[in-house]
């Protein structure tokens, strides 16, 4: 028998997540200036690599430990936000990282996250970013606590881009990372990582 909190989570979060993509899906038809560009007009892609670890006790007791592949699709949602040196623009990140487990357990994660990054601009080479976002999340490995193979993410994280050729830039950014199967099934130990990525961006 389900009890009814976990049915009102469960229609939270649908709820919530229909209403983030047609927010940001409606967002994306909006007209651009020529005024600066991303590293391919409208939208770019980005091919990242790293890996990270968790914080053994915060959350889970394990000590896990991933080496992450990524590939993320970049659509410029507002490109002309705040003024002078604090100018930024907003992006939609649609991300699918693989990474691969090899400690407690072997295996693999993937997951599909849905993404809103802002990206200062007030140097046309050198921009700073922030980002947060979430979404699906399915493993492979055994991984004591989680309770359930299909569960959720959602992550924030800081980021630099230098654009040194054309439309070739250089990313490097660090992330915090949360992993839980939102109490839809027990035990829900949740694992909280930290990841540093690079790649390239074109």
């Amino acid at each position: 028998m389900i009890r009814p909190g976990k049915c009102l989570r469960r229609k939270l979060m649908v709820s919530v997540t229909g209403a983030a993509l047609i927010f940001f899906l409606g967002l994306a038809p909006l007209s651009f200036t020529e005024e600066y560009s991303p590293p391919n007009n409208k939208h770019y892609w980005s091919m990242l690599g790293g890996g990270g670890f968790s914080f053994r006790g915060w959350g889970s007791k394990e000590r896990v430990a991933t080496i992450d592949y990524t590939i993320r699709y970049n659509r410029a949602i507002n490109r002309n936000l705040g003024k002078s040196w604090f100018r930024f623009m907003n992006e939609l990140w649609i991300e699918f990282p693989i990474m691969e487990v090899f400690k407690p357990d072997s295996g693999f994660m993937v997951s599909l996250n849905f993404i809103s990054g802002m990206i200062f601009k007030a140097e046309e080479r050198f921009n700073p970013y922030f980002y947060f976002g979430g979404g699906p999340f399915f493993t492979t490995a055994a991984i004591p606590g989680m309770g359930s193979k299909l569960c959720g993410n959602y992550l924030s994280g800081v980021g630099c881009r230098w654009r040194f050729s054309g439309n070739i830039s250089i990313n490097m950014e660090c992330r915090y990372h949360h992993i839980s199967n939102m109490e839809l099934s027990s035990p829900n130990v949740p694992i909280n990582s930290f990841k540093i990525l690079a790649g390239l961006s074109y």
